[in-house]
């Protein structure tokens, strides 16, 4: 998902909040509001995710992976990272580390 904005919305959310919220997810762009996403409490219906460390990933195979890249990141943890999934694999990177000195453990 690639956040690409917040807007004022005209419809107040159970909370009174008037934010709209634009994603693009799989290049379908998408607009809500919290309470769109939320109970009739105003909390956020969330699913399950799940995470892992590069070791502990190794041996593993999963249908996509994203995985957030950072310069303690060797050539090796890139590998084993990326090779985990069927599908897909998203590397997320942040542009201002790409060529930050990398600093020892």
């Amino acid at each position: 998902m690639t956040a690409v904005h917040t807007d004022p919305s005209k419809e107040p959310d159970k909370l009174g909040n008037v934010r709209r919220i634009e994603a693009v997810i799989d290049n379908r762009r998408i607009s809500f509001i919290p309470a769109d996403i939320s109970d009739e409490r105003g909390r956020a219906r969330l699913g399950w995710a799940y995470a892992s460390t590069v070791h502990g990933s190794q041996g593993m195979t999963v249908d996509r992976a994203v995985v957030l890249l950072d310069p303690q990141f060797d050539r090796h943890a890139v590998h084993v990272a990326a090779s985990r999934a069927r599908d897909e694999t998203r590397l997320v990177v942040d542009r201002s580390q790409i060529n930050a000195p990398r600093q020892s453990p």
